[in-house]
């Protein structure tokens, strides 16, 4: 009758994947409701193979697949009670449950399991079953299959199971619930000492070492309880988060959950270590500002660290790759980056005024009049040095420049790495347009490569029950030219050594960075790097209504990108570079000689009349240039901003 049931054909089994760091440690595990790691029984402590026999089915290597006293003995209960109450069932025969027939227990199942286990006998050895066996079998607490049960209860691999350990692994077999340690430890160690009996009378244990594994109490076996739920707080949990939706998105839930992935990231722990402190250390209140820190290795796009919020158990929004915020001034290279390409010399003076008057003629059809933050600010200015001190009217007089414009500024962001929505205005180069942290930070690796972009990437490499492999890694594309990227660097060097964003200066080590500050304080940023490593550093509170810092308990005075996130950047990037020794290395000087600098747009702008220079619509700001980074954008933010970036 089921002679002909194809028993080689064992379906695939749903198998709990793994999210790994670039060092190969364990960062996150991927199961629904089945918890499980296939392992080879070269896998499994022999200890524990003779414990699961000793519970199961002491005749197991001897007999054909069934046990035929057993199954009379357990005939004879079920008789005397009028149903099936007694298993009698041999590792063969739950095995052949667990894979083939499974549901209610019936005579006719039975009978079916038992034609299937002797027929299985003789097609399998007795190892290929004793493994497919235990990594089958439910251990209580989600966890099925040996290894899973080892990490559960014991925090260890099933490989380093002792006999204590696996007699009470082994006990739980029969009824996990009723012997759920963590629950009822007394009938969990009631039934460890009925099969550490079974193992001393199979001659697998002596009867001195059965006494020594009955003196420990079973609570004091157990790895501390883990959290198992899904949403829990961890290092890198936001990072974790991201790949598995990297995950789902090319894979789908399913596979995700049950194809026993293997995820090798780019993540270094000791880096994520080291933003989250650099986080906690300037944000030490838990009434204080969210903050966004990534870092990506310049040479590869390669996520180094991510630190998207305080927990992801008590907040699953990832304010790194989700929020869309307004940049401010760290917006400004990339109009710098486009009138570099259009033939402006970094040396030529332009004049900003304490406010400029934009004719609509140029801003689509309205007048702009950006201001800067004080006084001081206004006079005469290179490029470099307009760069340094952010100076808001040369940057508005620059960006309706020939040559340059809003549209082309646009276009250059997208092509350094920004992929959310610009609309091409007048004030985008003040940092108007809503962006994310990681799109930041991916636009100011291509600036540190030379104008080599690479598309960010946190995945390495995916094995597992996949059919579709994909290229996680992207080859390096020249955005811009080297020369010109380069000439960005420089000018942003000196936003570090005599600008903005002095806070962030790393001693020896030269640093390129830009300050960004938003309209009434609502966000603040400082994106820089070195020849090593990029990183961006956003600061703001959470939540569609944006509010201003003008004071948080861990620091008194107004939030701007020169202050807690320039520190928070500064520490982060200095603990990294003692971590990794990393030599002082100085970035390449801009080759002025080599450039074509010739083209007729760029002799500075003459001062503009009187007339054209009314004054300030609105306070200059809150302090001297000395103090402050920059003027927060004049321009009205988005009362609503797009949803988030999925």
């Amino acid at each position: 009758m089921y002679q002909d049931l194809p028993l080689r054909g064992i379906p695939a089994l749903a198998e709990t994947g793994y999210i790994y760091d670039n060092d190969h440690r364990i960062l996150m595990e991927m199961h629904a409701d089945v918890d499980r790691t296939l392992v080879d029984l070269d896998e499994v402590s022999p200890i524990m193979q003779d414990a699961i026999i000793a519970a199961e089915d002491k005749t197991f290597r001897d007999n054909n697949g069934v046990d035929p006293v057993a199954i009379a003995r357990a005939l004879w209960a079920d008789l005397r009670q009028n149903e099936l109450v007694q298993g009698g069932s041999t590792i063969t025969q739950q095995y052949v449950k667990n894979i083939f027939t499974g549901g209610e227990a019936t005579l006719d199942r039975k009978l079916k399991e038992a034609m299937l286990a002797i027929k299985l006998k003789t097609q399998l050895t007795n190892d290929e079953i004793l493994i497919g066996y235990l990594n089958t079998v439910y251990f209580g607490h989600g966890a099925y299959g040996i290894e899973a049960a080892a990490q559960t209860y014991f925090g260890i691999p099933a490989g380093r199971l002792n006999a204590n350990q696996s007699a009470l692994l082994a006990g739980l077999v029969a009824a996990p619930s009723s012997y759920d340690p963590f629950v009822n430890p007394k009938d969990a160690a009631a039934r460890r000492e009925y099969v550490l009996g079974r193992m001393v009378e199979d001659g697998y244990i002596t009867q001195e070492e059965a006494d020594k594994a009955r003196g420990v109490p079973v609570k004091k076996m157990l790895y501390e309880p883990r959290e198992r739920e899904t949403r829990q707080s961890f290092p890198g949990d936001y990072f974790a988060w991201y790949v598995r939706g990297q995950l789902a998105e090319t894979y789908g839930d399913e596979a995700v959950t049950s194809a026993g992935l293997r995820v090798d990231t780019t993540l270094d722990m000791d880096m994520q270590k080291a933003a989250e402190a650099a986080v906690r250390a300037n944000l030490s209140s838990a009434e204080d500002p969210d903050a966004a820190v990534v870092a990506i290795d310049p040479t590869n796009g390669e996520i180094l660290a991510m630190y998207g919020g305080r927990g992801f158990a008590d907040n699953q929004f990832n304010m790194a790759t989700q929020a869309k915020r307004q940049p401010g001034s760290a917006f400004k290279p990339f109009t710098l980056a486009k009138a570099y390409e259009a033939g402006y010399d970094p040396q030529d003076a332009w004049y900003g005024p304490q406010t400029v008057t934009i004719p609509s003629s140029k801003c689509g059809g309205e007048v702009w009049q950006p201001s800067n933050a004080a006084d001081g600010e206004a006079g005469t200015f290179t490029l470099e040095s307009a760069t340094a001190h952010s100076v808001n009217t040369i940057f508005a007089q620059l960006v309706v420049a020939p040559g340059v414009g809003p549209e082309g500024v646009s276009r250059m962001a997208r092509r350094l790495g920004i992929n959310s929505t610009l609309d091409p205005v007048c004030s985008i180069t003040l940092g108007t347009q809503l962006v994310s942290p990681l799109e930041m930070t991916s636009a100011y690796a291509t600036l540190a490569a030379h104008g080599e972009y690479h598309r960010p990437t946190a995945i390495r490499r995916v094995r597992g029950n996949v059919t579709r492999q994909k290229d996680w890694r992207s080859e390096g594309k020249q955005r811009i030219d080297s020369q010109y990227a380069d000439l960005v660097t420089f000018a942003m060097q000196g936003v570090v050594t005599s600008g903005t964003g002095a806070a962030a200066s790393l001693g020896a080590q030269p640093v390129a960075g830009k300050t960004g500050t938003t309209q009434d304080y609502k966000n603040a940023w400082f994106c820089g790097y070195t020849p090593k490593l990029v990183t961006c550093v956003w600061v703001g509170y959470g939540g569609r209504k944006e509010t201003s810092m003008t004071s948080i308990p861990s620091y008194s005075s107004p939030v701007f990108g020169g202050t807690v996130p320039a520190a928070i950047w500064q520490d982060f990037m200095a603990d990294v570079y003692e971590l990794e020794k990393w030599p002082v290395e100085e970035f390449p000087a801009p080759d002025y000689e080599g450039l074509d600098l010739s083209d007729p747009f760029n002799s500075a702008p003459a001062p503009p009349p009187a007339s054209e220079t009314p004054s300030p619509t609105r306070s200059p700001g809150p302090g001297r240039i000395d103090d402050v980074d920059e003027e927060p954008s004049p321009v009205e933010e988005p009362s609503d901003g797009p949803g988030p970036n999925q």
